[in-house]
């Protein structure tokens, strides 16, 4: 699967279950390819940077678990027209 394919299944998992918890997205991240799951890692870790930085969310003292429902709300409430332009520069 290449890395667009892949952070497209993610965001369409969270837009068909928008309440996934940590436990369910670490269990399917269990399912993939290390390569894969190591892309999905890197690809929350850097929405989370750059909801931080454009969009005002904290992520000083937070656990992984919060970080990961602003993350997981954010990519399941936004349209993906702006999703396409924010993340695939589309």
């Amino acid at each position: 699967m290449i890395q667009e394919e892949l952070i497209r299944t993610v965001v369409q998992r969270f837009k068909d279950v928008p309440t996934t918890t940590l436990t369910q997205f670490t269990n399917w991240l269990n399912t993939l390819k290390w390569y894969e799951g190591a892309t999905v890692r890197f690809f929350m870790y850097r929405t989370a940077i750059g909801l931080a930085q454009y969009h005002g969310i904290t992520l000083s003292d937070y656990t992984e678990n919060t970080i990961f429902t602003q993350v997981r709300n954010w990519l399941s409430e936004t349209e993906w027209r702006k999703i396409e332009r924010v993340i695939f520069n589309k």
